[in-house]
C-alpha cells in the first residue's frame, strides 16, 4: 500500500485519519517538530518550519502527503497571532512544495486542509458551493494564500486536492466546549442564534480524506455535511442528546465580542456551505442529520 506522509498528525483530525488509514492498509509517517516516543508504529520525521528545514528522507518516503498543519484559529487574534495562524499555513505548505522540488520527488496526490473561511466570516443565508466568491476577511485570507501555496505543488504530483472544511464534530474539540455549558445548565445560543453552522461528523471527514487519496480527483471539495444547521438548532438538539434542559436567554453579541475580541466572528458569522462537489461524485454520509451524528458522540 502506498506511504502516506501526514503533517499534523498529532492533531484531532490527524488522529483519527491516522487510524482509519491504518485500518486500511496503509503505511503512515508523520513530519513533526520533535519525536514522540508514545506515537507507537507511526514513522516519524523532523521539520521545522520557522528554519524551513525538513528531513529529506521524508519526502522520498511519501507517495502522498496529506497537509494538516496550521496554527489553531481559537485564540485571542492579536496581530502576531493572526501573522502565526497565517504564516503557519502558507510557510508550511510551500516548504513542502520546496522540499518536493529541492529533491526533485513527485508524488500520487497532494491533499491539503482549507477551510470554509474561504468564503468569509459571516455569508448569511447564502448557499456556498466550492465555485462561490472568496470573501474578504482574515478567514478568507487564511484560506486563499493557503490554497494558493497548495496549488505550487502542481508540478510535482498528479492531482492537487483541497479540502474546506467546516465544523468538526468530535469527541473533544470544538463540541466539547459547545456541550460543557448545556452540561452545567448554562447553555445558550450565541448571538442571534440565525448564523449557520457548517459542521461535519469527524468519520465523514476522515472518510473523505480518504476519498481523496484513493480516487482520481482533484480540485476543491467542501469539507462538511449535506445538512447545515442555525445555531439555535444546534444548541436544541446538543441539549436535547445530552438530556439537559435550555432557559437562558441567547448570549448577547456585545458579550461576546468583549470576551473574545476579533474572535468572536468565528462564533457569530457562520457560513451555509454544502459539499456539492463530494455529492456529485456520488459519496456516501455516514452522518447527514446532525441529531444522529451528535448521538454518535455524546
Amino acid at each position: 500500500m502506498p506511504n502516506i506522509l501526514i503533517t499534523g498528525g498529532s492533531g484531532l483530525i490527524g488522529q483519527h485519519l491516522t487510524k482509519l488509514l491504518i485500518s486500511k492498509g496503509y503505511q503512515v509517517a508523520y513530519l513533526t517538530r520533535k519525536i514522540n516516543a508514545q506515537t507507537q508504529g507511526i514513522k516519524q520525521f523532523i521539520w521545522d518550519v520557522n528554519k524551513g528545514e525538513i528531513d529529506g528522507e521524508a519526502i522520498h518516503w511519501a507517495d502522498s502527503i496529506i497537509h494538516l498543519a496550521g496554527e489553531s484559529v481559537g485564540q485571542r487574534w492579536t496581530k502576531k497571532v493572526q501573522r502565526k495562524i497565517l504564516n503557519s499555513r502558507v510557510d508550511s505548505t510551500r516548504l513542502l512544495v520546496d522540499q518536493l522540488k529541492a529533491n526533485n520527488h513527485k508524488v500520487k496526490a497532494f491533499v491539503s486542509a482549507s477551510a470554509v473561511g474561504y468564503y468569509g466570516a459571516d455569508t448569511k443565508n447564502e448557499i456556498l458551493t466550492e465555485t462561490s466568491a472568496p470573501g474578504k476577511d482574515f478567514l478568507a485570507d487564511i484560506a486563499i494564500n493557503w490554497e494558493k501555496a497548495a496549488d505550487q505543488a502542481k508540478a510535482y504530483t498528479d492531482r492537487i486536492v483541497k479540502i474546506r472544511i467546516g465544523i468538526v464534530l468530535a469527541d473533544g474539540g470544538a463540541l466539547a466546549k459547545m456541550a460543557a455549558p448545556i452540561k452545567l445548565g448554562a447553555g445558550s445560543a450565541l448571538g442571534s442564534g440565525n448564523q449557520w453552522m457548517s459542521w461535519i461528523h469527524i468519520d465523514d471527514l476522515c472518510n473523505m480524506f480518504l476519498y481523496a487519496i484513493e480516487n482520481p480527483v482533484k480540485g476543491v471539495f467542501n469539507g462538511v455535511g449535506p445538512r447545515p444547521a442555525t445555531n439555535n438548532e444546534f444548541t436544541k438538539i446538543l441539549a436535547k442528546q445530552l438530556k439537559r434542559p435550555l432557559f437562558m436567554p441567547n448570549v448577547p453579541s456585545f458579550v461576546l465580542k468583549l470576551l473574545l475580541g476579533k474572535m468572536a466572528g468565528l462564533v457569530l458569522g457562520g457560513n451555509k456551505a454544502m459539499p456539492t462537489a463530494f455529492l456529485n461524485e456520488n459519496y456516501t454520509f455516514k452522518y447527514e442529520e446532525l441529531s444522529e451524528a451528535l448521538k454518535s458522540l455524546v
